[in-house]
């Protein structure tokens, strides 16, 4: 390829009302693909919980149609995300790299190595973040624990307590040398001699899923941009086929990110419907802006490939990194460890299911 050939801007016919159209069309096929799985994960069951509150292994007569449809959902879109981070974003990264319009690449698994660095920052990222909500989980709890205390402390008129002797009234023994009295009957009962351990572990485990789910999007949101300036300013011959391809992928994996935001059911109706639009509104935006720079964006430019080069490499390290991490949390940590064999190899299956429509895809984007 010459000097020239990179240089220049080769538009072709540029059909501008179909490309504005493309607008549309993107806008919505992403909001039916997050729309969907939100809606249904909060459809309710038959126990009268969100579909979205059931777990990973929830499938089968005894869970419903709803749950059953939000399993086969979760799991799909797992295979959605992993076929995504492998074929569409670091394959695309290594044939961007390899064009010769790039230049010498003095290191030629660049796009593995920037892929590597995006998991290593995403970990950082998400072990931080953990850390610091494990803190303030810690902080809420003591505070909440000690407020509990003082609300249910006897008062001393009531005979709650005598010193000078080991024993509580109940014949139990405390360890402060100071006898204590039971909670009486219709009291709250403390933190400490409740289920506030459990409690605990469910705000962690709300703290992790949440803090994986918005990962998980800026990974799917980073490289949705450059998918589509790439739509907004490309021509030719090829691109109405681009244009299926890209409906049929943001259809996809907006079913899949879709699927782990409806499992976050303790955050308000608002902010998951906030978390689904970003993911609606970035394509399109990015077709709003290939419209705008065609004229003077080229594919071959040098600029334009290190950026679709850097943002695919680092998107895909991004991805990897979350959907293994959810893997785990399904699998090897999770519900379908312990459930019948039939559940985890439906799953597996699911997931082979979603890999293979995203590879067939991957041929043409």
């Amino acid at each position: 390829m010459s000097t020239r050939d990179c240089s220049q801007n080769v538009l072709g016919e540029y059909n501008l009302p179909l490309h504005i159209a493309a607008v549309f069309i993107v806008l919505i096929t992403s909001g039916l693909g997050v729309g969907v799985p939100l809606i249904t994960g909060r459809a309710k069951g038959r126990d009268g919980r969100p579909a979205g509150m059931s777990d990973a292994a929830a499938v089968g007569r005894g869970e419903g149609v709803v749950r059953s449809c939000f399993f086969l959902a979760r799991h799909f879109g797992t295979g959605i995300i992993l076929s995504t981070s492998f074929i569409h974003l670091l394959y695309e990264g290594l044939i961007t790299f390899a064009n010769p319009c790039v230049g010498n690449v003095t290191y030629d698994p660049t796009a593995p190595a920037i892929a590597l660095a995006g998991a290593f920052v995403t970990f950082v990222l998400d072990f931080v973040g953990i850390r610091q909500r494990m803190a303030s989980l810690k902080r809420q709890t003591l505070k909440s624990n000690a407020s509990l205390e003082l609300s249910t402390r006897p008062e001393r008129a009531t005979g709650a307590s005598i010193s000078g002797d080991d024993k509580n009234l109940d014949g139990t023994t405390g360890s402060s040398g100071q006898v204590q009295q039971a909670p009486a009957p219709g009291l709250p009962v403390p933190a400490m001699m409740s289920n506030g351990d459990c409690c605990h572990a469910d705000l962690i485990f709300q703290a992790e899923q949440g803090w994986q789910v918005m990962l998980l999007e800026a990974g799917i949101i980073f490289h949705s941009v450059m998918i589509g300036v790439t739509l907004g300013a490309d021509s030719g011959d090829s691109w109405t086929t681009l244009l299926i391809v890209i409906v049929f992928h943001q259809f996809f994996e907006g079913a899949a990110l879709g699927a782990r935001i409806a499992v976050l059911t303790w955050i308000s109706k608002t902010r998951a419907t906030l978390m689904g639009l970003a993911f609606t509104l970035i394509t399109p935006i990015g077709i709003g802006i290939g419209i705008g720079v065609r004229s003077f964006f080229s594919e071959n430019g040098i600029a334009e490939l290190i950026s679709v080069g850097v943002l695919n490499s680092f998107s895909a390290g991004i991805l990897l990194y979350t959907a293994f991490k959810l893997l785990s949390a399904d699998f090897t940590e999770g519900p379908l460890r312990d459930a019948p064999v039939w559940k985890p190899t439906l799953a597996m299956g699911l997931m082979i299911m979603g890999m293979i429509a995203m590879a067939v895809i991957g041929k043409w984007a």
